[in-house]
């Protein structure tokens, strides 16, 4: 090894028992170098005993310097499980405070595919962070939290115009999934992943007994209507508006008057909430894991019909991990499951071992 091979090492040891004296929150990251993404990031690094991590598929140089980059292309799952183990030895055993699952695309095309053949929308939006909240659940500190950015144009009572699904089958799923449906159209795909996101966020919530047992709270988060997050593809330069963007704001805000929903954010509010969320200095009430954008105010309402459906939460569960396929099942971490006293007693334990450590410190 050469010497300065040798010297990175030693400041790379330096940096990570930097870290655990420190006792900085970590925060891993999808979708976080542009958009009310990037303005989450700005705000939460501000608060600096943050450890941020966001994987990226092409590091624009956006984000502020205290973040950590790694790479992460939300359209292959093969880089979706690479990243998985980036971040793991990135991070040399210390669990995961929050993970936030913010990264989204819509496509007008039906023909654009992911690397595993699904429609990119799907397979972004929803597959890719199934598997990576599945790779990266294990990891979790207890106590600690999730937050999937999702949309309420889930909810067809909201945005009817949106086509967000009422009920949910085999046929279906695979319809959306692999574009292979007859009424299929970008905007019903894009509604569809957002209903998924929340299913997702449904079942963490209220069905996986790991996260039940690691006491882990998981926030689903709609920040509206926002414009100027290049969310179809073109990536904003500004958080400022454009011309035609304040033409569009006027507009959509006189038909806020009949639908609120079509009320326009901006992405600093957007942003801000987004990163309040993260930090947990704002929380939905309990037994609520919805938090949505409504005329620039954070509320927490019910979501659809459908994501209240326990049937249909387990079923996009145990559907999501078939679509994945054997080659990537196979690598997803066995989890043990410990039972609530057993946690308590453990917790106990390490409790009275510090104590007495305490104790035979004074006396030394």
């Amino acid at each position: 090894m050469s010497s300065s091979n040798s010297e990175k090492e030693k400041e790379k040891e330096k940096e990570k028992e930097k870290i655990k004296k420190e006792k900085r929150r970590i925060v891993v990251m999808t979708g976080g170098s542009g958009g009310i993404g990037l303005n989450a990031v700005q705000r939460i690094v501000a608060s600096k005993k943050v450890r941020v991590v966001v994987g990226v598929r092409k590091d624009r140089g956006t984000m502020p310097k205290q973040v950590e980059r790694l790479t992460l292309d939300l359209s292959s799952l093969k880089s979706v499980y690479k990243f998985s183990v980036s971040v793991k030895e990135a991070l040399d055993g210390q669990p995961i405070d929050i993970l936030v699952l913010n990264a989204g695309t819509t496509s007008q095309k039906l023909t654009d595919l992911s690397a595993d053949g699904f429609l990119i929308t799907f397979g972004v939006n929803h597959l890719a962070h199934y598997y990576l909240v599945r790779l990266l659940l294990p990891n979790m500190a207890r106590g600690g939290r999730i937050v999937i950015t999702t949309s309420d144009t889930h909810d067809p009572k909201v945005l009817s115009m949106a086509g967000g699904p009422t009920s949910l089958d085999l046929d279906l799923l695979k319809g959306m999934a692999y574009g292979k449906s007859k009424d299929i159209k970008a905007m019903k795909v894009y509604s569809f992943s957002k209903a998924c996101n929340l299913l997702m966020a449904r079942y963490l919530a209220d069905k996986d007994q790991f996260c039940i047992g690691q006491d882990l709270q998981v926030v689903a988060y709609n920040p509206g209507l926002t414009l100027g997050t290049g969310l179809g593809g073109t990536r904003p330069t500004s958080t400022k508006l454009s011309f035609k963007q304040k033409v569009a704001s006027g507009l959509l805000k006189g038909a806020s008057v009949f639908n609120k929903a079509m009320y326009p954010n901006d992405v600093p509010t957007a942003g801000k909430a987004l990163a309040r969320l993260i930090l947990g200095k704002a929380k939905p009430p309990k037994k609520k894991i919805y938090a949505s954008m409504v005329k620039g105010k954070l509320t927490f309402p019910s979501p659809s019909l459908l994501v209240q459906d326990d049937e249909a939460v387990i079923f996009l569960w145990d559907e999501s991990e078939n679509l994945l396929g054997k080659k990537f099942v196979k690598k997803l971490p066995t989890i043990i499951l410990k039972k609530t006293s057993e946690i308590e007693s453990n917790e106990k334990e390490n409790e009275k071992i510090n104590s007495d450590s305490s104790t035979q410190s004074e006396k030394n």
